[in-house]
């Protein structure tokens, strides 16, 4: 084998472990920023979750204190038509 084939061999040999080597790290680089944009879209996601449950919580509690002046006026309502009949 001449010295020029053993140098295009090893030109060949390297550049292939070149590519092999980058592409590896484009895509260990690619899945970083995968794992990145998940773990923002997570923390988006809580923050969505939690301003879900608060507002449902004000909701129900609203509901409640509805109930309780509907309950209130009733009471009112009973009291002022026992007085009106006596």
């Amino acid at each position: 084998m001449s010295k020029n084939t053993r140098y295009i061999i090893t030109f060949g040999l390297t550049s292939l472990i070149f590519v092999f080597v980058w592409a590896y790290n484009d895509q260990r680089n690619q899945i970083k920023r995968l794992e990145s944009a998940l773990e923002e879209k997570e923390v988006q996601f809580q923050v969505i979750q939690d301003e879900y449950q608060a507002c449902k919580g004000e909701i129900l509690h609203k509901g409640k204190l509805l109930e309780m002046e509907k309950a209130k006026n009733n009471r009112l309502n009973n009291s002022s038509l026992d007085s009106l009949s006596n």
